[in-house]
């Protein structure tokens, strides 16, 4: 539904009060005017005239889509590993390498998971 806005002309003197007296009972301006003008919309609008307009409302809202999370399927021909399992999988360290060179030793290359331990000097 579609809003719009309303000007009107009134005292500025007699708006300062309106406020002032409103705020001591807590009560809002804008709210007011909204309650008045439904008022005067059921007052003045014809009951069938009324009905179109609130069955074209509802039409025009849009429907909430549904919240469903789609759920992770297994991949075909490949078991469902918890994560669990996969962190506590025992590591392995495979020696390559480097350069074909007698003067620079042999270095291990290790999986990223597998934290740092620098080679022992033999």
């Amino acid at each position: 539904m579609s809003k719009t806005t309303i000007q009107m002309a009134f005292d500025a003197e007699k708006l300062n009060a309106v406020k002032l007296y409103m705020g001591k009972k807590n009560a809002d301006l804008e709210s007011e005017f909204a309650h008045f003008m439904q008022k005067v919309y059921e007052d003045y609008v014809p009951a069938p005239v009324r009905e179109y307009i609130e069955s074209r409302l509802m039409a025009d809202e849009p429907k909430p889509k549904s919240q469903k999370l789609p759920r992770p399927r297994p991949q075909k021909g490949k078991p469902e590993i918890p994560q669990k399992e996969i962190n506590d999988a025992p590591r392995e360290r495979i020696e390559v390498p480097l350069r074909e060179s007698p003067e620079l030793p042999v270095r291990s290359i290790r999986p990223a998971s597998v934290p740092f331990t620098a080679p022992e000097d033999e």
